[in-house]
């Protein structure tokens, strides 16, 4: 299978707990790119566990 590549908005219960940790189960799959979440806590916890850089926060 291909990777797909995606960006995540909302890292709440579903963005990182269910789409988040389906990503990081399965790197091959699915890696994520760009974290939107206003959040500053949630968005950095999302953006540190999938090596998003800071600019793409």
């Amino acid at each position: 299978m291909k990777q797909l590549t995606g960006i995540v908005i909302g890292a709440g219960s579903r963005g990182a707990d269910a789409y988040g940790s389906y990503a990081l189960a399965y790197p091959k799959e699915l890696k994520f790119v760009s974290v939107a979440e206003p959040n500053t806590l949630r968005r950095e916890k999302f953006a540190i566990s999938h090596n998003i850089p800071k600019n793409y926060e």
